[in-house]
């Protein structure tokens, strides 16, 4: 090989270690809890029918060295415009997956999300959909221009054909962005409202870090309030009776969610209870009520009884998602309030890192796929977090890289690596501006010192050498 082409190769890892050493120690440290937790965590899994502890923990193992791979693979991009062309296929494949879902999904739990594929079971294109989403928004708002726009338009026109209501208007940046973004999510909500609720959150968020607040923004926002509430409204007041055994048969599971646990009873007979019978059936652990109350009974135990250390977890034989919606709670009964405080600490050093890196970008692009990379994974998070300690209702979210699930883990582990390339490409064009403003003040320095000395030059020029020496 070279030595120009081996000495260039050692330089771009040089600078990769020298720019990511707060991105890469933070992502191995999710690693290192990650396969600490689901050490404990999977002996649920390892219980069920079909299943030995041995066999779900290679799995596991599997999946984590794999993110290993994705996480360096993804972080190696070294050029705009690979990590732009990257971005733009993480989003068209995503957007196809979505599409297929509802035709040739798998059924879990009522609802499809995955696709079936070889090797490795199964693939959740929504996960992958929120890296699409942060860069269809950095190219229609950044500086470097994309014929994304032309897709939107030409989106559009399709639709037209097919709903011939559809109104004429010209596709601003903001409305691109949103015809984009929101025709994916109709193939979505049906069967993944959380989901819906968190890209269409996510996608509020970067437009606002793009600038570009128009009156299409406003209309967009007033328009989801409205068809919020409505829906709220018909998920509240639909008897269950009306849309069981039906496609919509998922509001009934959004209508538990929403209203407190009734133990079994029906609304008449909970509303009969005195105030008193009603708390108290808030003890009562039912089906429906399960997850979330052992989840408080091992966030209760865990800050009472403080560090226990991993495979010491006594709610983890009751909770058949305490592997993935609920690690949180696991990771709080082993570690107390080490746990409770830790994990959350680093994905806001996380948060706190890319807002200095991306104040230091001089592109609008690298700046919008910093903070929308970030703001997906520490607002999944908080998500998480929230659901397991019973602050808000179950979403499906899980907790970047430590939930056990392979498409969760795979996507964070791409946006932890796109994040890597960007701060790296940020850095090395960071240096080259700098070595180039230094190669410009020198030649600017030598200008001057000749220019200086060619007066002295002319005048010498014009004696003869005798006088030159008696000068001297």
């Amino acid at each position: 090989m070279p030595i120009d082409v081996v000495s260039k190769a050692d330089g771009l890892r040089k600078s990769f270690f020298r720019s990511n050493r707060v991105i890469v120690s933070l992502f191995l440290v999710l690693w290192a809890i990650a396969v600490l937790v689901q050490f404990s965590a999977i002996s649920f899994l390892a219980g069920e029918e079909g299943r030995t502890f041995l066999g779900v923990l290679v799995k596991s193992l599997g999946i984590m060295f794999s993110t290993l791979v994705l996480f360096f693979s993804f972080s190696s991009i070294q050029r705009r415009n690979r990590l732009i062309n990257t971005g733009w296929i993480i989003y068209l494949l995503s957007v196809l997956g979505i599409v297929l879902v509802p035709f040739i999904g798998l059924e879990i739990n009522g609802a499809r999300r995955s696709l079936p594929m070889p090797i490795i079971g199964s693939i959740q294109p929504t996960e992958f959909f929120k890296i699409g989403i942060v860069f269809v928004a950095a190219m229609v708002f950044g500086d470097f221009n994309h014929p994304i726009s032309r897709l939107a338009d030409n989106l559009m026109n399709l639709l037209r054909r097919i709903f011939r209501g559809i109104p004429q208007f010209e596709c601003s940046p903001t409305a691109s962005f949103f015809i984009l973004v929101f025709t994916p999510l109709f193939f979505v909500f049906s069967h993944a409202l959380s989901m819906t609720i968190f890209l269409v959150l996510l996608s509020l968020i970067l437009v606002l870090y793009g600038g570009k607040i128009d009156r299409f923004f406003i209309k967009v926002v007033l328009g989801m309030a409205i068809i919020a509430g409505v829906g709220f409204l018909a998920i509240k007041y639909t008897p269950d009776s009306a849309v069981r055994g039906t496609k919509l048969e998922r509001m009934i599971t959004w209508k538990n969610r929403l209203e407190p646990d009734r133990a079994g009873l029906t609304k008449e007979e909970y509303n009969a209870l005195s105030k008193t019978q009603q708390d108290s059936l808030n003890y009562v652990i039912t089906d429906a009520t399960m997850q979330e109350k052992y989840a408080k009974m091992a966030v209760a135990r865990g800050l009472h009884n403080g560090i226990q250390g991993a495979g010491n977890s006594k709610m983890r034989h009751f909770m058949p998602e305490i592997y993935n919606d609920f690690i949180y709670s696991l990771i709080i009964e082993e570690y107390g309030y080490l746990g409770l405080i830790g994990v959350p600490i680093i994905y806001l050093l996380l948060l706190l890192y890319i807002r200095q890196i991306a104040q230091d970008s001089k592109y609008r692009f690298y700046e919008i796929v910093l903070y929308g990379l970030t703001t997906s994974i520490v607002l999944q998070a908080l998500v998480n977090m929230f659901v397991a300690t019973g602050m808000i209702p179950v979403t499906g979210q899980t907790l970047p890289l430590i939930s056990y699930g392979g498409s969760s883990q795979w996507a964070v582990s791409i946006q932890f690596g796109l994040i890597a390339a960007v701060v790296s490409i940020i850095y090395r064009e960071k240096m080259a501006d700098k070595r180039e403003q230094e190669e410009r003040e020198k030649s600017e320095t030598g200008a001057i010192i000749e220019t200086s000395q060619a007066p002295i030059t002319e005048e010498l020029e014009g004696l003869d050498e005798e006088t030159i020496n008696k000068h001297e």
